[in-house]
């Protein structure tokens, strides 16, 4: 175990690791909808990803995209097995890699930005670009 890593050091850490872990569950609706900043820390890294299924719009962001496997982490048994089984499981997680090729840039801040202006310009708040 390595402790305490800074956040500026932990992308290093991060690019270098075989699976991310989102080990938040949902306790409430209103939880259900947030985004951990790991979830996108991952999408920068293309690192495949295990998560909390309760956990609504990570589920959405990398289920949809297939970058990632849902269980119930509040079950001890199951996150287990399932971590063990992906950490075991070279060709999926592989496979959950090669799945950022189609959608990695879709998160960036470049890429927010610009949906971001499109949307401010259609209503005339900003020029369009």
């Amino acid at each position: 175990m390595v402790g305490w890593v800074n956040q500026s050091e932990l992308l290093r850490f991060t690019v270098n690791a075989d699976l991310g872990v989102l080990p938040y569950s949902a306790v409430d609706e209103y939880y259900s909808y947030a985004v951990p900043n790991k979830l996108m820390e991952y999408f920068e890294a293309t690192l495949p990803m295990l998560y909390d299924v309760s956990m609504k719009e990570v589920s959405m962001v990398a289920g949809e995209h297939g970058v990632g496997v849902g269980e119930d982490l509040s079950d001890p048994v199951k996150f287990g097995q399932t971590l063990n089984r992906l950490l075991h499981d070279e060709e999926q997680l592989s496979a959950m890699k090669k799945q950022y090729e189609g959608c990695r840039n879709k998160f960036s801040f470049e890429s927010q930005r610009a949906a971001l202006e499109m949307v401010l310009g259609e209503h005339g708040l900003i020029e369009r670009v």
